[in-house]
């Protein structure tokens, strides 16, 4: 059985001694109403010289007394018994914040690990990114050299795309379609290995 489920018994343990406590005393109280009715029945015989009546009435008192302490009794250990209950919750509250504490640190480490990866990842796209620079102005200087028109689009294509894969975590207006493809389909002016020129 798991700490958590130790903590969940003993509270369902000691409050039910605390509601069986207050029943007790309930029942006393409820039997003191009935005794009163009787004692009140009995005391003017008693007091007028009745001698069945005057024990009847000393018998009653001192049962009444008894159920009186007997009542006082149970409340006392329902009380008791209350701040055990209290006691126990707050114990367990503090468990569960330890428990979540620890799974907040377990959590916080494994983001640690992923953001370190994102950003070692990161580091390839720009370094790819820079390469990506580099051959567009090589290709667009043999372009030129080639009397070729070639259209200085490599800004553009490289924010639309990112902009595109990035959109749900960068406030970014809509992204035109044409970008929600690889770059390398949005990019017209590569070619693919072994394509025709």
């Amino acid at each position: 059985m798991s700490t958590a489920e130790l903590m969940e018994a003993e509270i369902e343990r000691l409050e039910r001694q605390r509601n069986e406590a207050l029943a007790e005393a309930e029942e006393a109280d409820r039997k003191l109403e009935e005794m009163d009715e009787r004692r009140i029945a009995l005391a003017p015989p008693a007091f007028t010289g009745d001698q069945a009546a005057d024990r009847e009435l000393l018998t009653l008192e001192q049962g009444a007394g008894r159920l009186s302490q007997n009542a006082r009794l149970a409340r006392n250990n329902a009380s008791k018994l209350g701040q055990l209950v209290e006691e126990a919750k707050a114990r367990q509250a503090k468990q569960e914040r330890r428990i979540h504490l620890g799974r907040h640190v377990g959590l916080s480490e494994e983001r640690y690990r992923l953001e370190v990866k994102l950003e070692e990842t990161m580091g390839r796209v720009l370094e790819g990114l820079e390469r990506l620079r580099k051959l567009d102005a090589d290709q667009h200087e043999e372009a030129r050299a080639a009397g070729l028109g070639m259209e200085y689009r490599y800004r553009s294509i490289v924010a639309g795309w990112l902009s595109s894969r990035l959109r749900g975590y960068l406030p970014l207006d809509e992204v035109d379609e044409t970008y929600r493809e690889p770059l390398f389909d949005a990019d017209d002016q590569n070619l693919e290995p072994g394509g025709e020129v």
